[in-house]
């Protein structure tokens, strides 16, 4: 190898500037490369030291900027600005740069935009390949091997890019230009011969060039908000940690774990004294001897100054540090094992190679499940203390990092990242990580694939010194990894997006790779340079989730894993102080786009910290409790990502059979017993997922003493507050009665404990009491209970933990509840409560079903409403405190229950088989089949079916759905006009469950397209329903014929095609999926209907949907068979998706890389489709066919506008849905979706916490002008006014309703 005979010229006059434009405009060409200080862009001490230019390869200029040796330095401006008007600015010159979006961004910050076509070099890399490294000097190795050292041994290549002589800076930095100039025209070529143009020119350039200008335009960052919360957050954690340093036990335990170091301490230096005595008796060396009388003399001065309490070195200093609760083993201490601690019970144990240590886990999930039952507060404050340093660290000290001089956060979009996505840090998993437990391979922590797992009590150091708790190890897949070796020695294995903590801050390896920081990377031992980077072809890549301070040791060497990225900004800051910090530029609102689907706001939410209502929610505070059945169906506590409120919308209400509700949008995807289905699509008897949460106490945290839960429970059944005659309870009444349906002799006991007063029932009787009590106006406030019509749960029981639940639930059985043939019901005369209460009941594990009697009194109708649960009396028991309610769950215990054969629908008992028979009975595999619809619908105690969940789940996987999963039948669908509707994001699941019914926020099916399959796209251009077409060509029906049957539920043959239609829907979906026999015949069965599907006709089934659609089976051979040969797949705008596993030897990871040929294409082109968006839309703005709508962000499926007042209108909106809905890719890709709902929402606000509706008629300066609290205020109750106005109206309509606005 050896360097490139590139002719270049610095240039020292005006009149040679003019020749290197001249030159410029003759070939058509100008590759060009800023050399700059090394600082952030828009900073105040940036600026470009020089501009290289090659015009032809091989010959090159460089023009001399802010060089401390240019002759232009009082001029450079100038001399750029001419360049960049005859050059940038020329049309018909070239522009080729590598990583083009950071020269071009140097243009914009003064003044100069670049006409004509632009060629991103790296880009061009990406298109072509997208896995390997995109970086200018490996290219240059690999496509131009003899030029590949040119960039080692120029004059100052060690030097600080700020400190670089001028001569060598300019030599490295035209051969830069010319190595790019070169590759620009081998790989132009390349693209054109690969087919790989198209998507190169008409989507990734020009999303390259949109997103520098967003990357430009920043977003502004609000700095008397961000001033605020610095002190706000600071504050916070101080008084947190104090308060949980203020405990008792924390205080006693802390002063015991300061006297053990003390003690160890002296201990140690006890035997140096002891090991110099040795000296002095066995040597006979003076000098040694008079050394050991030295020493021996310092060490009991030593042992004096720290027994006296002074303490003057590092390690000295080191005896007395306080409690660090981010140490595992000093949390395991304080929680679990030392005496002057909590001393908790162990919930379980850490893990190393998948077998329990010995050593409690202290993870959050365990701090989770202790703070159910810590009574100290301990726990409640620790996760505060933890919430807020992350909030603070990640966000409020993270967006003062981020911020420039300009006052805005810049993020950066990598268009060349990897498929994933995934730009976190990724090392070798034989890196060793420096643990409180010693060196450990971070291999050992992750998952052998993709995925990761949840760290249990191991802590790593990091570079404050302190060792704080692993959260997550993380298997990211394989990617091309480099070996980076130091100068003292310690080598690391890690990817170029891989961040190291340097002596000039985090710098990633792919910006050392690239030579733009003249860097030294820190290391336990002080500051080392990095002096090889190699790449070792692609390796299994690892990550680990660090708490708090995101950095550890790996072999010796800082690394960071996160950094606060305004790109992924809101999705992760979901915390409404964080959101509040971008706000819109100066003069200018945000307009947002995004999907539509709400949920009403009035729906309960399952969350950690109770049953809330969804409008109640606070992200960042609040996260959802699910089943999550990517974690084989585990109970997981999920983050909120986004929760927005649209305004009100036309709502459907779905009722089933046990009397569940819930309110939605038409639009709204709903999880049926057959997948998600939109709600304007459900049909009376199709069959909902009702989550069961019996086996999760994560719903709640408040922990409220079982007596007074208890009494509550049973003062909202049969108790009142005395009132006075205008209907309203005196504030300070101190008088409290339970009715004449409870019994005083149980009860007196207990109520003169709690109230701490005497309770007395009227004369002559034993039922009914009173009392009066300084603490009944305490209680009150807990419990203002209602009027019978109008009660509702208390909040405070709504936010509490699993006992405190079941103590109310207790307390309501006890009073007005009833038992009876192996069931217990409530009863109340309020609508409303019942509903509350079937949820309350849900989040413990109870499945409700409401049902309601109407009597005649008097001439009037009254209505008591019924909350009845069909099993789980073993498990209320104990939570009930009255002899005969408890000896009616006795009896039936012992002598009432059986359980029916599957064979057997008879409800006589003479058919069924005792309790204690049934829990004999072997449990074979025929055992399971006999009894499988007695399990399915809930005939078996609860804890029976708990007790096997385990044998069923290994002899039947599906066993583990029903367990988790419960089915309830829609009874009735009605349309209940408009109500406020929210919209919620939910991380991972992007699901969540309002009323206890899961629901969903995506979907796309786009196979039809891909396939070419005739059928199907005669179905969609037709606008018939494709999984009953499916049906009818399979059994040779025509369409016309069937779909009234289908739609007429009275017609004799509807049932059948219902049953055809699901069978064809499953099948379509199994092969997007490519589910095989055996889970397709689980699916098409239907034991409630006793269809049941072998596998091998779920086989001829599809066999015959791909005889009746042979393109579609076509297409997934040729998917397949494409992946095999290359070990990629592309999407419809043409990306590529590589599985280089699928040439391994793992048949697991081969299969799921054939899976991946089929099923990525199909969802792969929802993220191009909305950057395909924003590239329309910004060219119809730079034509003047839109308004200045500037773009700052996309995130998720959201675009962001910084917007003029005047310009959000009608007009606006439409033109915008109008593009989005259904962007024309035909002319530019050969493509068009036409079946696919892009149909989108529009919010304003003046920051990303604001998310308001469009309401047409406003006048936005108004909002903008705007001062004051807006929640509450006249404004916002005129604006919601408007919105309400215009929300009936479909935004295709607007031209028609609003003609005034399209003048």
């Amino acid at each position: 190898m050896g360097k490139p005979k590139t002719k270049y010229h610095i240039l020292e006059n005006e009149q040679q500037l003019d020749m290197l434009i001249d030159a410029c405009k003759k070939t058509g060409y100008a590759s060009v490369d800023f050399e700059t200080t090394g600082n952030r862009i828009y900073n105040n001490d940036f600026y470009p030291t020089i501009l290289g230019v090659c015009f032809e390869p091989g010959r090159a200029g460089v023009i001399p900027l802010g060089h401390f040796d240019s002759k232009f330095k009082k001029s450079w401006k100038t001399k750029l600005q001419k360049f960049g008007e005859e050059v940038i600015a020329n049309e018909n010159i070239v522009k080729v740069a590598w990583n083009a979006k950071f020269d071009m961004q140097v243009f914009h910050k003064y003044g100069i935009f670049h006409k004509g076509r632009l060629f991103d070099g790296m880009l061009a890399k990406y298109v072509l390949d997208e896995v390997r490294p995109h970086d200018l000097k490996n290219q240059v190795r690999r496509f131009l091997p003899k030029f590949g050292d040119y960039e080692e041994d120029y004059e100052g290549c060690n030097l600080p890019w700020d400190q670089k002589p001028l001569l060598g800076l300019s030599q490295y930095c035209a051969i830069d230009t010319d190595m790019c100039l070169r590759l620009f025209l081998f790989f132009e070529k390349k693209m054109m011969d690969k087919a790989f143009y198209p998507l190169f020119r008409n989507l990734i350039m020009p999303a390259s060039n949109l997103l520098t200008k967003v990357e430009t335009r920043g977003q502004r960052l609000d700095k008397e908000w961000h001033g605020e919360l610095m002190e706000k957050y600071p504050r916070l954690i101080l008084e947190a940690e104090t308060k949980v340093r203020a405990l008792k036990k924390v205080k006693r335990f802390e002063k015991s774990l300061i006297q053990q170091r003390l003690d160890k301490a002296i201990s140690k230096i006890e035997e140096e004294i002891r090991e110099s005595k040795k000296v002095i008796k066995t040597s006979d060396d003076s000098r040694k001897i008079a050394s050991a009388e030295r020493s021996i003399k310092n060490r009991e001065e030593k042992i004096a100054r720290l027994m006296a309490g002074e303490f003057n070195t590092k390690s000295e200093k080191a005896i007395i540090e306080p409690i660090n609760f981010g140490s595992a083993s000093q949390m395991t201490q304080l929680l679990f094992l030392d005496p002057k601690g909590f001393r908790f019970p162990v919930v379980k144990y850490t893990q190393k190679d998948k077998k329990d240590t010995d050593n409690p886990s202290s993870s959050e999930a365990v701090l989770l499940e202790l703070q159910k039952t810590d009574k100290t507060g301990f726990i409640d404050t620790l996760l505060e203390l933890r919430g807020l340093k992350q909030i603070n660290n990640m966000f409020v000290k993270g967006f003062a990092n981020l911020v420039q001089d300009d006052g805005r956060l810049h993020p950066k979009f990598h268009i060349q990242g990897t498929v994933s996505g995934r730009l976190s840090s990724c090392i070798s998993p034989d890196s060793l990580l420096d643990t409180d437990r010693g060196l450990i391979f971070i291999g050992d922590l992750v998952p052998s694939s993709e995925g990761y797992n949840t760290i249990d009590g191991l802590s790593v150091r990091t570079h404050t010194g302190k060792y704080q708790p692993i959260l997550k190890g993380i298997n990211k897949g394989v990617e091309p990894m480099y070996k980076v070796t130091l100068e003292d020695g310690k080598s690391i294995n890690c990817t170029l997006k891989h961040k190291f903590i340097t002596d000039q801050g985090e710098k990633t390896l792919e910006e050392i790779v690239n030579g733009k920081y003249g860097i030294c990377i820190l290391t336990t031992e002080g500051k080392s340079k990095p002096i090889v980077w190699e790449p070792i072809g692609l390796k299994t890549v690892c990550d680990i989730e660090v708490q708090e301070d995101h950095t550890y040791v790996a072999n010796g060497i800082l690394n960071h894993n996160s950094d606060p990225n305004a790109q992924q900004f809101p999705r992760l800051a979901t915390n409404p102080d964080i959101r509040k910090c971008l706000v819109a530029s100066t003069g200018r609102l945000y307009l947002m786009m995004d999907y539509s689907q709400c949920i009403d706001g009035d729906s309960y939410i399952f969350c950690n910290t109770g049953i809330k209502k969804l409008k109640e929610i606070i992200p960042g505070k609040d996260k959802i409790c699910m089943i999550d059945p990517q974690y084989k169906n585990k109970h997981r506590v999920l983050d909120i990502n986004v929760l927005a409120n649209k305004g009100k919308a036309e709502c459907l209400r779905i009722t089933t059979n046990t009397g569940r509700q819930l309110i939605l949008t038409e639009e709204h995807p709903v999880k049926t017993k057959q997948g998600f289905t939109l709600a304007k699509d459900l049909k009376l008897n199709d069959t909902l997922y009702i989550e069961n949460l019996s086996d999760t106490k994560s719903v709640g945290r408040l922990s409220i003493n079982p007596n007074e839960a208890y009494i509550a429970g049973l003062f909202y059944g049969d108790g009142y507050y005395p009132k006075e005659k205008s209907g309203k309870r005196k504030p300070t009444d101190r008088s409290i009665f339970f009715s004449t349906g409870l019994d005083r002799e149980e009860l007196q006991p207990l109520l003169d404990n709690y109230f701490d007063c005497e309770f007395y029932g009227p004369k002559g009787t034993s039922r009914g009491i009173r009392g009066h009590s300084d603490k009944v106006p305490r209680f009150y406030e807990k419990y203002p209970k209602k009027d019978s019509h109008e009660m509702e749960i208390p909040k405070r029981v709504l936010k509490s933990d699993f006992e405190s639940k079941m103590n109310f639930i207790g307390g309501q059985i006890d009073s007005d509840g009833s038992i009876g043939n192996g069931r217990f019901r409530y009863t109340s005369a309020c609508e409303s409560y019942i509903r509350q209460l079937q949820l309350l009941f849900q989040s413990v594990g109870f499945h409700g079903i409401i049902r309601s009697t109407t009597t005649i009194l008097n001439e009037k109708e009254y209505t008591e409403y019924h909350l009845i649960v069909n099993y789980g009396l073993s498990r209320l028991k104990p939570y009930l405190r009255l002899k005969r309610k408890k000896q009616e769950i006795i009896d039936w215990e012992l002598n009432k229950y059986y359980a029916a054969p599957a064979n057997k629908t008879s409800h006589c008992s003479t058919q069924r088989i005792p309790l204690e028979i049934y829990q004999d009975l072997p449990r074979t595999p025929e055992f399971y089949k006999t009894y499988r619809n007695s399990l399915r619908k809930g005939r078996l105690i609860h804890s029976t079916l708990e007790t096997h969940i385990d044998e069923l789940s290994e002899l039947d996987p599906g066993w583990l759905d029903v367990y988790h999963f419960m089915y309830e039948q829609i009874t009735n669908i009605e349309k209940v006009g408009k109500r406020e509707v929210y919209d919620m994001e939910v991380e991972s699941l992007h699901e969540f469950n309002p009323n206890g019914v899961r629901v969903h926020n995506c979907e796309l099916r786009l196979m039809a397209h891909l396939s070419k399959c005739k059928g199907l796209l005669e179905a969609f251009a037709k606008g018939w329903d494709p999984h009953l077409s499916v049906a009818c060509k399979k059994y040779g029906a025509k369409y016309d014929e069937i779909e009234p049957i289908y739609k007429d539920e009275q017609h004799p043959e509807y049932k059948t095609w219902k049953v055809r239609r699901k069978q064809a829907k499953h099948i379509v979906f199994g092969c997007i999926y490519c589910i095989g026999a055996a889970k397709l015949a689980e699916e098409l069965s239907d034991p409630k209907t006793g269809l049941v599907v072998s596998p091998n006709e779920a086989k001829s089934f599809l066999e015959d949907f791909f005889t009746d659609f042979p393109e579609v089976k076509k297409f997934m051979d040729k998917q397949m068979k494409f992946m095999h040969k290359h070990g990629y797949v592309k999407t419809l705008f043409g990306r590529k998706r590589r599985c280089p596993e699928i040439f391994g030897d793992n048949q697991m990871q081969i299969v799921e890389a054939e899976h991946a040929s089929v099923n990525i294409p199909c969802q792969g082109a929802a993220s191009d489709m909305a950057l395909f968006t924003s590239v329309l839309i910004d060219e119809k703005v730079n034509k003047g066919e839109l308004p200045d709508l500037q773009e700052v962000g996309t995130v998720h499926d959201s675009i962001y506008f910084d917007t003029l007042p005047k310009d959000i209108n009608p007009k606006t909106i439409y033109q915008l849905w109008d593009m989005a809905r259904n962007p024309s890719t035909k002319e530019w890709f050969g493509f068009q979706i036409d079946d696919i709902d892009m149909s989108m929402d529009f919010e304003v606000g003046r920051s990303q916490g604001e998310e308001l509706p469009f309401a047409v008629g406003y006048d936005y300066n108004r909002l903008l002008n705007f001062k004051g609290e807006w929640k509450g205020s006249k404004e916002e109750e005129y604006y919601f006014s408007l919105v309400n106005k215009c929300k009936s109206v479909d935004i295709k309509d607007y031209p028609k309703v609003y003609p005034e606005y399209f003048k």
